[in-house]
């Protein structure tokens, strides 16, 4: 071959090379781009349906159809950069949630597109829920979290279902069926009545608001700046609603007629309790404490919410919003604490439901389902439809 020839060859190879290259980049830098845009779509549909959901939870409660709107803030909060709106349709009891965000071109750019538009939207549904039937009832699904156990000797006379696995440990009597998702485990002499369901289906938390367990003609204690809380002890029972802002504290004997909703924590210590016909005590972004012969709500199976444990930041709080039962409490109705921990300990007696985030319960624990008592909490539960 002649150097001429070499040469002539070797100028072809290299701008061969320089072609396939160039063709190389463009393929690199298309798929960064593409890569990008499809996380900002992905990241900008989280936020669309989270503020769809957020939008149909207050849709559904009574009187707050007009605020639903302002949960379109959630699009901008989840995606900074953001933009968006939610619009209400009542008659379809559904919330739509557009939003729009503004994405660098970055290689795109060397071709003249300096940036693209990623859209998303999402409908949410809001409503009466499925049906809630469980005597014991734990709402977290995930799978690294702990399970449902129940250990001791338990008496249960109705259903209890886990979305996350349902462990059974002990002398237990259940009555109904025992759910969980994915596994029921059963060691000792346990036995459930209606069998076991594996791979049970996931079933929504119920809701209940703050605005909805706000009492009317409620005596004020303190205020939002000056919370003062409130001691009672068995020379002060009081008979009617209350607001309280700060600490509530029961001793003695004291004994509570009405509903109170308190934004603090609530302990109830000795041989006082709450009664009185739909009794309840609401503690907003705070604990519940039982310790001792407390007898809780009314003597009427099905006739109030009992004790409550709500949170205004929604997210699982082992600490706060939650209820702890100690020693030989009674209580009649429904404990319930949809973000946080309901602890059993001791010689417990629950007539109606124990519905909680996460449940751990343990010693002696009797609960009676009543199917009155979840009227009390209204199920709206919001579903993504779109």
């Amino acid at each position: 071959m002649s150097i001429r020839r070499w040469h002539q060859q070797h100028g072809q190879a290299l701008v061969l090379m320089v072609a396939g290259l160039g063709v190389l980049i463009t393929m690199v830098a298309a798929s960064i781009t593409v890569g990008t845009v499809y996380l900002a779509k992905s990241r900008l549909q989280n936020a669309v349906d989270a503020a769809a959901l957020a939008g149909a939870q207050v849709a559904g409660s009574p009187g707050q159809t007009a605020f639903a709107t302002a949960e379109a803030r959630l699009i901008s909060q989840e995606m900074p950069g953001a933009t968006g709106k939610l619009s209400i349709e009542s008659e379809q009891r559904v919330v739509s949630a557009q939003g729009s965000v503004t994405v660098p071109g970055t290689f795109a750019t060397l071709i003249g597109i300096k940036h693209f538009t990623a859209r998303s939207r999402a409908v949410a549904s809001y409503g009466p829920g499925p049906a809630f039937n469980y005597a014991i009832f734990q709402g977290d699904p995930h799978a690294s979290d702990p399970s449902l156990t129940i250990n001791g000797n338990d008496a249960v006379i109705g259903s209890v279902h886990s979305n996350n696995n349902l462990n059974l440990i002990g002398n237990l009597n259940i009555s109904g069926s025992c759910g969980g998702n994915p596994t029921v485990t059963s060691t000792g002499n346990g036995a459930c009545g209606r069998g076991f369901i594996q791979n049970a289906p996931e079933v929504p938390m119920p809701q209940w608001t703050p605005q909805e367990a706000t009492p009317a003609n409620a005596t004020t204690y303190g205020s939002p700046s000056n919370p003062t809380g409130l001691t009672l002890t068995a020379q002060n029972d009081t008979s009617g609603n209350a607001v309280v802002y700060g600490n509530l504290s029961v001793t003695g004997g004291a004994t509570i007629s009405g509903n109170y909703l308190v934004y603090g924590n609530v302990t109830l210590n000795g041989h006082g309790g709450v009664s009185g016909a739909g009794g309840s005590i609401t503690a907003f972004n705070g604990s519940i404490t039982l310790n001792g012969d407390v007898r809780s709500s009314t003597n009427t199976p099905g006739q109030g919410m009992a004790l409550a444990a709500l949170s205004s930041s929604g997210g699982f709080h082992s600490a706060v919003d939650s209820i702890i039962v100690n020693g030989n409490g009674r209580v009649t109705g429904t404990l319930y604490a949809p973000n946080g921990t309901i602890t059993i300990n001791g010689n417990v007696k629950v007539k109606g439901q124990v519905i909680g985030y996460q449940d751990v319960i343990t010693g002696s624990c009797a609960v009676n389902y009543s199917n009155a008592t979840i009227t009390h909490i209204p199920v709206h539960q919001p579903t993504l439809i779109q």
